[in-house]
């Protein structure tokens, strides 16, 4: 096949490649000719060397052998390195960011030989060039060089060497060039050498370029990154994805130049390749390796998907039926104003663009006002920095549907306590609605939200409950308080909401950052972009606030405590309203009220 036009300048400056045979048999006999011309005439194994010294294709795909642990039937364990398109490509561009000082990336599907592309290329170098240096890092020492162990990066680079003639290899003596972690080059002074990626590794000394295997699954990934770029000019970062919480998802998003390792490129891999009604591509060997495998699996190991690998929490096929079913765009968008002083006479003011922090699902009435309902209000608090947004659910208790959602990240928590005090009696409103709130009550910013509520005095809220109990015991502590084990009870609890379809979220945005939740290596659950960001005030990404906004929503509305639905209206001063009152007045404790500790 032909080389991409973006490569064929760099093919051009490579003379000999053209004249290798490319399938298995006659390649084969190309290599038996040439070792033989090499053995009768020194004049023609000069030339052979010199070929393969300006042609790194001709030197892989006439001199280089692979070795495959796993081989088909009738199949040899030892093959002859026959480069595919897309490892053409990557030779070149490999070796053209080592000539000129840049970075690479491969975000590759698994099992297709990025690994002894890079590490031919740095043999290919060592052996031809003077005096350079190359480090290979995976993330431990064994996987860099265990003897015997043909996945380690240095047992690649001993076969590779110990395969080839050995007047193609001068430079190269087992038993002064090879030590632990180190091939040098007697001839050339050139050196590979190999390290673990821990945090100190890889930043000093000076190197002609440097080799990562799998940096997804790199813990110091961040550190790494910034103390080796002054080391070289040339990083090649390869790995499958890992979810979102590593370097390498991060550099995936950079600008650096990226090669492509996906499977439809290879060959056998495509065979009989077709696209599905969303345009994903399959084929047969697709499809039988995805019988073979967990969805987590196919996303991180097939499809290159950052979102669906990691362990995520939300399956994805889930995520993207739900939104096909439910999801829609909001019937109207704006903002909510009141008076500031006494919190009453809200009202909802539509923008003409479509644009502002509120999101309505529901038809206003002629008054402006929200059906009359039981409705469940849920709040996650930011500190309203412009890093994460502070947002509120809304959701009918008789339909089980959320009706609408706020956001904004530049609200403080004092003023979101007063906002979202206003929205709840403008949900209570004249038809005599209900509006029934809770908020996750950590740290600072939830905090400053608690004690701004206790002063406003509203009395509908969720009160701390022992989940562990067979009573549920409520405490006098309002809000909602998160652990780790009260956070993965939440969002599984919504979790079954979604996949049970017991609660409709008409939000496409909401439902969207649900891919982002992951399982954690200690087994919390948390949003891979908020563990991923470096710089905490890194304004609107989103970090899953509004999951847990809604989360908080469902399990309330859940909740056998709340009444089924809204009370009729009791006129006030009335006869029956004043009886209400002198009855409420008799009571030592009623659910919602009197709890409140001022």
């Amino acid at each position: 096949m032909a080389i991409a036009a973006e490569y064929q300048k760099l093919a051009d400056a490579l003379p000999y490649y053209k004249y290798v045979p490319k399938t298995l048999h006659e390649n084969l006999a190309f290599r038996e000719r040439l070792i033989l011309e090499a053995r009768n005439s020194a004049d023609d194994r000069r030339r052979i060397i010199r070929a393969c010294k300006d042609d790194p294709l001709f030197y892989i795909n006439a001199m280089c052998w692979l070795n495959e642990p796993r081989p088909l039937p009738g199949k040899s364990k030892i093959n002859p390195f026959i480069t595919y398109e897309y490892q053409d490509e990557a030779v070149l561009e490999i070796n053209n960011a080592i000539e000129n000082g840049y970075d690479l990336l491969a975000c590759k599907t698994r099992d297709m030989g990025i690994t002894w592309t890079v590490l031919t290329v740095y043999q290919w170098r060592w052996n031809f060039k003077e005096l350079e240096s190359f480090k290979v890092m995976s993330i431990s020492k064994d996987e860099v060089d265990l003897e015997g162990d043909q996945d380690s990066l240095f047992y690649k680079l001993d076969f590779l060497i110990k395969t080839q003639p050995r007047w193609m290899t001068p430079g190269f003596d087992p038993q002064r060039s090879r030590a632990n972690m180190i091939i040098r080059n007697l001839v050339t002074g050139s050196a590979i050498v190999g390290d673990a990626t821990t945090e100190d590794a890889g930043s000093g000394g000076r190197k002609t370029s440097m080799f990562f295997d799998e940096f997804s699954k790199v813990q110091k990934g961040a550190t790494i990154n910034t103390a080796t770029a002054d080391v070289t000019r040339c990083r090649i970062f390869v790995s499958t994805p890992k979810g979102t919480n590593n370097e390498f998802y991060k550099l995936f998003l950079s600008p650096i130049k990226k090669l492509d390792f996906h499977w439809p490129r290879h060959p056998d891999k495509a065979k009989g390749l077709w696209f599905d009604a969303d345009g994903k591509p399959r084929s047969p060997w697709y499809d039988q390796e995805c019988a073979r495998r967990t969805p987590e699996q196919v996303a991180q190991e097939l499809d290159r998907c950052f979102l669906g690998s990691g362990s995520v929490f939300f399956q994805p096929a889930m995520i993207s039926e739900y939104q096909g079913a439910f999801c829609m765009n909001p019937a109207k968008v704006g903002n909510l104003e009141f008076d500031a002083d006494t919190l009453d006479d809200a009202e909802f003011i539509p923008d003409e663009n479509g644009r502002g922090p509120f999101k309505l699902w529901a038809a206003l009435s002629p008054l402006g006002t929200l059906p009359p309902d039981i409705y469940v209000v849920g709040c996650d608090v930011a500190a309203g920095t412009g890093a994460t947004p502070s947002t509120m659910s809304i959701s009918s208790r008789t339909r089980r549907e959320k009706v609408a959602e706020y956001s904004n990240s530049k609200i403080s928590p004092d003023k979101f306590a007063e906002l979202v005090v206003a929205t709840c009696k403008w949900l209570k409103n004249i038809h005599g609605g209900t509006a029934f709130l809770i908020w996750e009550a950590n740290g600072s910013a939830g905090g400053t939200f608690t004690s701004r509520m206790i002063d406003l005095g509203y009395k509908h809220v969720y009160f701390r409950t022992n989940e562990k109990t067979h009573t549920k015991k409520q405490s006098d502590t309002p809000g909602w308080y998160t652990t780790p084990a009260s956070k993965a009870a939440l969002l599984g609890e919504y979790r079954r909401a979604l996949n049970e379809k017991l609660f409709v979220n008409r939000s496409m945005s909401a439902i969207e950052e649900c891919r982002a939740f992951i399982w954690s290596p200690d087994g919390s659950i948390d949003h891979s972009g908020a563990m991923a960001s470096a710089d905490p005030s890194s304004a609107r990404e989103n970090h899953g606030d509004m999951v847990i906004a809604d989360a908080l929503g469902w399990w309330l509305l859940k909740s056998e405590t709340l009444p089924d639905a809204a009370k009729p209206e009791v006129p006030r001063e009335s006869v029956a309203w004043r009886r209400i009152k002198y009855l409420e007045g008799q009571k030592k404790k009623t659910y919602w009220t009197d709890r409140w500790k001022r």
